[in-house]
């Protein structure tokens, strides 16, 4: 078994500390692409979100006009329905 913790047979010392700079530069590059990359997602998933909203308040309005216009013909139907009675009730006792 060989020992990870003191300097290997045939590799000098300065070249051991090289090799780990040189693991830490590139495990770095690759963290700083990742948050690079998790940035982009992130203003995407915050312009999606926006879009979204935007849409929800648009659909809100939208069921709000329904609903003033569903009691509108509500109030409308009764009225006519209370002047066909009225028709009908005067036609009868005439």
């Amino acid at each position: 078994m060989v020992s990870r913790s003191g300097p290997q047979v045939g590799q000098h010392p300065d070249s051991r500390h090289s090799e780990t700079i040189s693991a830490l530069e590139a495990r770095l590059f690759s963290l700083e692409q990742e948050t690079a990359q998790l940035r982009e997602q992130s203003t995407i998933a915050a312009e999606l979100l926006s879009a979204l909203a935007e849409q929800n308040l648009r659909l809100v309005e939208a069921i709000e006009l329904l609903r003033l216009r569903t009691r509108i013909l509500v109030v409308l139907s009764c009225v006519l329905i209370a002047a066909v009675v009225a028709m009908a009730a005067f036609a009868i006792f005439r």
